[in-house]
């Protein structure tokens, strides 16, 4: 659940809140790893009876539970693909993880799909709960929490060592059993075959906590208020609710539309009306953004400061000011150093445009720093435009516009 509200919270609003009467269409991505965790399991229940399995019996499990479980219409977004081509994936990724594994006895499965529940605060007002693919032991004593993805994309370590469900698996594990002195947690991506471990800090499982709190407390917060704002991302095409999502509705209804209905329809028009709109003022801001460069030309040439026009005054003010080089610049680090050696930094907040240059008319420098920084820094003219209604209109509005 907190997943799927990071997510999208509109997501989150459909499944957990409203719970809408949709059709229930599992993916084809969903099925494989359904299919891959359930042989695995099947696997590792017979390396708990102490017998090695073989692959044949592995693959077997796997063959009989796709053909006897998947759903006619399930979802295949990638239309290059077929159902089979994701069967093939699941049957490599079980045989590849078969003899990299075998026989199976680099830790003593604890348990497979168990129930594991968190409290993170002692006081069961945040209580969650979750299945460890698989919990094990190695012979140091070490205790594995295994996960197993079939997702083909592979995260970064940074990733994998911010990931929150299995460390929170973690602290229900060791709530649970107090003696328990190491853990490492586990991923195994069966589609790249790697397995990205992972080491937690008491430190960083109490932060956890601490984000975990705060994050069901936004949860309950948004329930309270309903605000479920939709976040829309590659994930949407997988979307149970796309059709009732109010960032996608509108687009399945007009698919749906002959030529002659879309044009009608009023969420169409509105939309063509804003871009319209929207693109004559960017060309009103490009013509404006011209004139004011023509006005300033003008302005320059004729030594002027302000231009009468029919009803409206136009002011073109120039002022010279000192710009602070940017971090580009080589003269940057240079500047930075004179300010700290004279011990200054923080009276011109940062090399702040504004009060370095005010600074340097005060006493604040010493003469030598003063010179060296004002050497350094960047002059320039500032020319602002403004317009005005004319104080006493005298002179023709000029032609009458249609």
């Amino acid at each position: 659940r907190l997943g799927t509200y990071e997510n999208c919270p509109r997501k989150f609003a459909f499944q957990y809140v409203e719970k809408p009467d949709v059709p229930r269409q599992q993916s084809i991505e969903a099925f494989m790893g359904t299919a891959v965790h359930e042989t695995l399991e099947s696997l590792y229940k017979v390396v708990m009876m102490e017998r090695t399995p073989k692959w044949e019996e592995v693959r077997d499990f796997y063959e009989d539970f796709w053909t006897k479980n998947i759903a006619p219409d399930v979802l295949i977004v990638r239309k290059e693909f077929t159902a089979e081509d994701y069967r093939n994936v699941g049957r490599r990724c079980l045989q590849e993880y078969f003899v990299k594994n075998f026989p199976f006895r680099q830790s003593r499965t604890l348990a497979l799909e168990e129930y594991i529940t968190v409290d993170l605060d002692g006081s069961g007002a945040y209580k969650l709960q979750g299945y460890i693919d698989r919990l094990a032991q190695d012979d140091k004593g070490t205790v594995e929490i295994h996960d197993y993805k079939t997702s083909r994309r592979l995260p970064s370590q940074e990733q994998i060592d911010n990931e929150r469900q299995l460390a929170l698996y973690q602290i229900g594990i060791e709530a649970r059993w107090p003696d328990t002195k190491d853990v490492t947690l586990m991923w195994h991506y069966l589609q790249s075959g790697r397995v990205l471990t992972s080491k937690r800090s008491r430190e960083s499982l109490e932060d956890l906590k601490t984000e975990t709190i705060h994050l069901i407390d936004t949860i309950n917060n948004a329930i309270e208020r309903e605000v479920f704002p939709p976040h829309e991302s590659m994930l949407c095409d997988w979307c149970e609710y796309y059709d009732l999502c109010p960032a996608k509705r509108h687009l399945v209804a007009t698919a749906a539309m002959t030529p002659e209905q879309f044009n009608a329809d009023d969420g169409v028009r509105l939309a063509d009306e804003f871009v319209e709109a929207k693109k004559r003022l960017a060309e009103a801001q490009e013509a404006a953004d011209q004139a004011r460069d023509r006005v300033i030309e003008f302005s320059s040439q004729q030594n002027l400061t302000r231009l009468q026009g029919h009803g409206f005054e136009v002011g073109v003010t120039r002022r010279k000011e000192l710009a602070v080089p940017n971090q580009s610049d080589p003269n940057r680090a240079m500047l930075e150093s004179i300010i700290k050696s004279s011990g200054k930094w923080a009276e011109v907040s940062d090399l702040s445009r504004f009060k370095l240059p005010k600074a340097l008319q005060t006493d604040l420098f010493d003469a030598y720093s003063r010179a060296r920084i004002a050497e350094l820094l960047i002059p320039r003219e500032q020319v602002t435009v403004t317009a005005r209604k004319a104080a006493k209109d005298t002179h023709d509005d000029g032609p009458d516009l249609p």
